[in-house]
């Protein structure tokens, strides 16, 4: 009975059901948008929504066979401001992203829990901890 009432009300004065809440949607100009990156195009992700790292698009394809290079081997969904949200903590992805930026070589850590660290994200994308070298 309250439905019908409230209908014959929407109905009688010509009130839009929107009215009120379109000015609090963002227009679609400002939805994420699909991007496909070039491989010298430095690309800036923003992890748990208050840090972000960047690095050059091209090397996180450095190891075709791993799951970040399949992950970003295709269009990624890309904020307003041009970041690529990603679901990982922090500081292991920094280990990782130092990483790859220097050619895939391990650095001397000070503490032996940041290459625990290093390891278990390196694990996670299925990167090898060193570089393969030809024979």
């Amino acid at each position: 009975m309250l439905f019908i009432l409230v209908i014959t009300l929407i109905v009688a004065t010509g009130a839009q059901i929107t009215d009120g809440y379109a000015e609090h949607l963002n227009p679609p100009e400002k939805w994420p948008q699909s991007k496909k990156f070039n491989n010298t195009e430095i690309i800036t992700f923003e992890l748990n929504g208050d840090k972000t790292v960047k690095i050059v698009y091209g090397q996180l394809l450095q190891v075709p066979a791993s799951k970040l290079a399949e992950k970003f081997a295709t269009n990624q969904t890309v904020q307003e401001d041009g970041t690529v949200y990603i679901d990982r903590p922090y500081y292991p992805f920094l280990l990782m992203i130092d990483f790859l930026k220097n050619g895939m070589n391990l650095q001397l850590f000070k503490d032996l829990n940041d290459m625990k660290v290093l390891f278990t994200e390196l694990d996670y994308w299925k990167i090898p901890r060193h570089k393969s070298t030809p024979i």
